[in-house]
């Protein structure tokens, strides 16, 4: 009925009619359709769409329209918070879901007393508390993910392209990736094409409101964030590389 768009109705006496047929079936998985359904099955899905995680640029994006339609409309807040949540979300190695900041706001919601708005007590120190009780789940524990690693070459690239978008100076940009890649090889690191994304993101939400990345970024502040980002190994790698799941490389 699907294919010719019409069914036949049979009735209790014998007789039956042709009647239209038309639906549309929608599928929806968390599983890996690489491995879970054949090339004979996957040819008949005209249409499959990856709903992935989100970047980090659309992660920040959801908070501020979440905490907007909370009533919260301080415009230095919005971007603290932006900035802060995804810090802590990569120095604690969390997957980043689009429906996390829905939820931290559902139990920030929880935390008011009868009568009270949000928009009139939230503070850093109270998201964090609740960012601290919300439910871990780490990026190197999800399995069926796509990993590849990241030439030196390509870090130092990368690491480039980031600096840049700050403001960092080349010369500088290029010695503070050879910093972060000796450190990457005596912790014997699975290097990543995210990670200088990362310790970038980190930067921006471990500055000052008042202070430029470019000016934050120092030998000594990349030191500190090295020692917070989370051991990656090539252990982690083939362990995500698992049955379930789907995601970005």
């Amino acid at each position: 009925p699907l294919e010719q768009r019409e069914t036949i109705i049979k009735f209790a006496g014998g007789s039956s009619i042709r009647a239209p047929y038309r639906q549309r079936l929608i599928l929806s998985t968390n599983l890996n359709v690489r491995t879970t359904i054949d090339d004979a099955f996957a040819r008949r899905l005209l249409y499959q769409v990856l709903v992935d995680r989100p970047t980090d640029d659309n992660f920040k994006q959801i908070i501020r329209n979440v905490a907007r339609g909370q009533g919260v409309t301080d415009d230095a807040l919005l971007e603290e918070m932006a900035r802060k949540l995804l810090y802590w979300y990569k120095r604690d190695g969390r997957v980043i879901r689009a429906a996390d900041p829905r939820n931290l706001f559902r139990m920030l919601d929880a935390t008011l007393d009868e009568g009270q708005k949000l928009s009139d007590v939230l503070t850093m120190d109270l998201m964090e508390r609740v960012y601290r009780q919300y439910p871990l789940s780490l990026e190197k524990d999800a399995t069926g993910y796509s990993v590849t690693e990241a030439t030196e070459e390509e870090f130092r690239s990368s690491f480039q392209e980031e600096a840049a978008k700050h403001g960092v100076p080349a010369e500088r940009a290029d010695e503070l990736a050879g910093q972060a890649l000796a450190y990457f090889r005596a912790q014997g690191r699975f290097l990543r094409p995210v990670d200088a994304g990362n310790l970038f993101a980190m930067a921006d939400g471990a500055r000052p409101a008042e202070e430029p990345l470019a000016q934050f970024l120092t030998s000594e502040s990349l030191d500190a964030l090295l020692a917070e980002y989370p051991n990656f190994t090539p252990a982690d790698a083939d362990r995500m590389r698992g049955a379930c799941g789907l995601g970005r490389e």
